[in-house]
């Protein structure tokens, strides 16, 4: 395994900035079970957490297809979306150089305003570029994103049908107001980087992580 010396790990971590790596500063909860795994994780059997606040269950959405207000947006690959989709959901095939200050143009480009339930799906529960999407629209100000519980596959596994037809909207001025608070800049990591109470995640998968380090 290739060694580094303490700064050039630092150097590294502190280079590694959204959107190329999606970098998350959480503060660290105080009390006796701060650094302490919940409960729900400790046991391998026990299912995860649900947060009803910003997913959604299949069934649930099933029973709201067409709802006034309520836009469905597949984030998996265009690809993926032109084989099959959720009926009346549009495609949202993030690149990479769609960040914080881009995304509101792209959201009106497409028909979104920032206004209502935008529900955000990919192929399973720990599909990255729905928890991508998820985070754009929270930061650029939507007014309620929220995920599909498991993605198109909790979808099929629900009963639900799928369709093959483009669905567009027409274009659109976004009015969300952006919330800065949600990105972390690679000022503020360099400023909060070791310091007590501040947790640097990289969720780029482990071989990214373990390097090698370009000099």
């Amino acid at each position: 395994m290739m060694r580094s010396k303490p700064w050039g790990a630092a150097r590294w971590a502190l280079t590694v900035v959204l959107p190329m790596a999606v970098l998350l500063v959480v503060v660290a909860a105080a009390g006796p079970s701060a650094g302490r795994w919940p409960p729900w994780a400790q046991d391998e059997d026990a299912p995860p957490p649900v947060y009803p606040e910003v997913t959604a269950r299949a069934e649930w959405l099933a029973g709201r297809l067409g709802a006034r207000g309520l836009v469905i947006v597949d984030a998996r690959p265009a690809s993926s979306y032109r084989v099959g989709h959720i009926p009346g959901a549009i495609s949202l095939d993030l690149g990479a150089d769609v960040g914080p200050l881009e995304a509101p143009a792209v959201f009106g480009e497409l028909g979104l305003t920032g206004r209502g339930v935008i529900i955000c799906y990919g192929d399973t529960m720990f599909a990255q570029d729905a928890a991508r999407l998820f985070w754009l629209l929270d930061s650029a100000g939507a007014e309620r994103p929220m995920l599909l519980e498991g993605g198109i596959a909790a979808w099929l596994a629900a009963g639900g049908e799928l369709a093959s037809e483009r669905v567009t909207l027409p274009s659109a001025k976004w009015t969300g107001t952006g919330r800065p608070e949600r990105v972390a800049s690679a000022a503020y990591v360099a400023l909060k980087f070791g310091v007590r109470g501040y947790e640097i995640i990289d969720t780029r998968g482990w071989d990214a992580w373990e390097g090698p380090i370009d000099e």
